[in-house]
Parts: C-alpha cells; sequence; structure tokens
C-alpha cells in the first residue's frame, strides 16, 4: 500500500469540516434551546411581579379602609345621633344606624361600609354599637334635654307666688 499525501490531505480536510458543521448545528441548537429557557424565566418573573403589584394595592386599599372604617366608628361612638358619614378622597364610607329605644335610653347600631369610588362591593365593614342613656337617648334634643333638665332643677327651690315661707 502506498500512502498518498495528497489523499490523507483530502479525507483530514473532508473530516474537519464535517466536524466544524455539526459542532455549529449543535451551539446554534444549544443557544435556542437556552434562549427558550430565558424567555419562559422572564415571563414567570413578570407574571409573579405583576401580581405582587395588584396584591400590594389591595392591601393599601383595605389597610385605608380599616383606618376610615375605625375612624368613623370612633365618631359614631362620640355622637350617635348626629352621625354622618364623609367620603374620604377615593373611599366611598356608607353607615346603616339603627336606633332601639328603651325606657332608660337608647341603643345606636351602625354598619360602616367603605369601598373605592366607582367600585361594587365594600372593601371592609365595620359593626359597632352604643348606648345612650338618659333624655337623649329617649330622642330628646340635647338642648331641649338641657331646658328640661334646667327646669326640674329650678322648681324645687321656687316658692309659691302667693304662699309662706317657712320659717
Amino acid at each position: 500500500m502506498a500512502f498518498d499525501l495528497n489523499t490523507t490531505a483530502r479525507r483530514l480536510r473532508s473530516n474537519g469540516s464535517d466536524t466544524r458543521g455539526k459542532r455549529g448545528i449543535a451551539f446554534i441548537v444549544e443557544a435556542l434551546v437556552l434562549l427558550f429557557f430565558l424567555v419562559l424565566a422572564v415571563t414567570v418573573f413578570v407574571r409573579l411581579l405583576g401580581g405582587a403589584v395588584v396584591r400590594s394595592q389591595q392591601a393599601t386599599d383595605l389597610e385605608n379602609a380599616v383606618q376610615i372604617a375605625q375612624d368613623a366608628a370612633e365618631t359614631f361612638a362620640a355622637d350617635p345621633q348626629y352621625f354622618q358619614p364623609e367620603d374620604q378622597g377615593i373611599y366611598t364610607v356608607d353607615a346603616d344606624v339603627e336606633r332601639t329605644a328603651t325606657s332608660a335610653g337608647a341603643l345606636y347600631r351602625a354598619t360602616i361600609k367603605v369601598s373605592k369610588s366607582g367600585e361594587e362591593g365594600s372593601i371592609y365593614e365595620l359593626s359597632t354599637a352604643r348606648y345612650v342613656e338618659g333624655p337623649r337617648g329617649r330622642g330628646l334634643q340635647s338642648a331641649e334635654a338641657g331646658q328640661q333638665a334646667g327646669q326640674a332643677a329650678a322648681t324645687p327651690d321656687q316658692q309659691p307666688a302667693g304662699g309662706e315661707a317657712n320659717g
């Protein structure tokens, strides 16, 4: 067998170029697979971040609604007869007040609902109650109650106009 240098060189060149072509295709396939997983990971992270933003906004709305409802409940507790809920910026405050009269006063119950303006349903609801005893609880105005109490206190001290003083 004769050793032909040209034939051997041609084989080496053809085998080498074959290997380089296969290596190039493998690199492109590997790069495409990595790109696919990178796009998949970015998609997952974007969805998670979007969900986190929505939950953060819901938590902020709930925190604000709880504070507004507590403020309204404190205002109700101070004077349940004249309680009028006030809207707070983008939040709407609604209250259902129920009065139950008794012989010694009245029990006021309120359900305070806070919702976002323009949206259905409430974000937070709070129920509270306050018992008011005396004339105010029976439905008399505070000025009328004060006048009646003043008249009742003045009556025993006054003497009859034509009567004799005890001596």
